[in-house]
C-alpha cells in the first residue's frame, strides 16, 4: 500500500500518492515545468480580479513542487480519483516541505471534494495528526 506523498508512475505519467478506499485512489497528477508555469502564471493573473475566485476552481488546485527530481513542477489535486488496482511503480517520496504544503493546501482548499477531505483527515488523525510515511 503506497502512503500520502509517494510518488508514483502509471502510464507514463508521475503522480503523488494521496489517499485510497476501497475502490478509490486519490492521486495528484505532477505536470512538467511548462504547463506548472502556465498555470502558476494563469492563476497569478486571474487571482489579481476578486471576482475571480481562484481557490473555489478545480484548476487552481496544486501545489509547486520542491523535491529532488520534481522540483518547478506541479502536483496537481483538482480531479483525483482513479481506481483501484492498477500496476503502479514507486518512483520516490516528496520531502517534508512538499508533503505538509499539500496536505495543509488539499485540507484547506475549497475547490477539493469533501469525500477526499475526510478520507486524509481520517488518515491524519490515525497517525496523530502527521503524515504517513510509506
Amino acid at each position: 500500500m503506497l502512503g500520502f506523498g509517494t510518488i508514483f508512475r502509471y502510464q507514463e505519467n508521475y503522480y503523488v500518492h494521496l489517499v485510497e478506499t476501497d475502490d478509490t485512489i486519490y492521486a495528484a497528477k505532477i505536470l512538467d515545468k511548462e504547463i506548472t508555469r502556465q498555470l502558476v502564471r494563469n492563476r497569478d493573473l486571474k487571482s489579481r480580479d476578486p471576482r475571480n475566485r481562484t481557490s473555489e476552481k478545480p484548476m487552481y488546485c496544486f501545489v509547486v513542487l520542491s523535491t529532488k527530481d520534481f522540483a518547478e513542477q506541479a502536483a496537481h489535486y483538482g480531479i483525483p480519483a482513479m481506481a483501484t488496482g492498477i500496476s503502479t511503480e514507486v518512483i520516490a517520496v516528496l520531502n517534508e516541505e512538499d508533503t505538509g504544503a499539500l496536505k495543509e493546501e488539499i485540507m484547506n482548499d475549497g475547490a477539493v471534494a469533501h469525500l477526499l477531505k475526510k478520507t486524509l483527515a481520517d488518515l491524519f488523525n490515525q497517525n496523530g495528526g502527521k503524515v504517513a510515511k510509506p
